[in-house]
């Protein structure tokens, strides 16, 4: 593991983590230098190693994390921290609620330089089942037609048979565009 100040591709670092991105990421810094690891959440002590070291944004891969945050929870889906379709389902829903709240205040403030204050986030009275868009993605495996989500940062579809996210109508749907497809043998 590196003490030094420096980020190194491939070396391995601890340090806390501070934030969120827009997209859910950790916010771990490494001698000022902001790193964006998967997984990590505010308040917690991550091991990662630097996989991309940029000028305007470094990532890291998430190794283990040392020191876990109160608000982390264990997901309610089989398929999260692989099919990229969520985010942040290892938070607690409150956790969540604030983030998001913080988030939108920055925006305010760094992008929109306004004076302006939100002063809650209005819950959706459910945590599951609120998304009223589904855009699945749809491949082949085992020679099958299938759909899901991209894992992140790539074209490779993960299967899954049901989004905790989405309505139960969706997931119908899509299981019945692939039903389909097999049954003409459209790849």
């Amino acid at each position: 593991m590196s003490g030094m100040d420096e980020l190194i591709k491939n070396m391995e670092y601890e340090a806390g983590c501070t934030g969120l991105s827009s997209e859910g990421l950790g916010v771990c810094r490494v001698g000022g230098r902001a790193v964006f690891v998967k997984g990590a959440l505010p308040g917690e002590v991550w091991r990662f190693r630097a996989v991309k070291v940029g000028k305007s944004a470094s990532f890291g891969k998430g190794l283990f994390c040392l020191s876990p945050a109160p608000e982390r929870v264990e997901p309610a889906c089989p398929h999260f921290g692989r099919c990229g379709g969520c985010a942040l389902m290892h938070m607690s829903y409150e956790a969540e609620l604030e983030a998001k709240l913080r988030r939108v205040n920055d925006a305010f403030e760094r992008i929109g330089a306004l004076s302006l204050r939100a002063g809650e986030i209005v819950a959706s009275g459910r945590e599951l089942g609120y998304r009223n868009k589904a855009v699945f993605a749809v491949g082949e495996k085992d020679g099958a037609p299938v759909y899901g989500f991209f894992r992140a940062g790539s074209h490779e579809v993960v299967p899954i048979s049901r989004c905790l996210l989405q309505s139960p109508a969706a997931d119908a749907c899509a299981g019945a565009v692939v039903r389909w497809m097999a049954e003409r043998g459209i790849p």
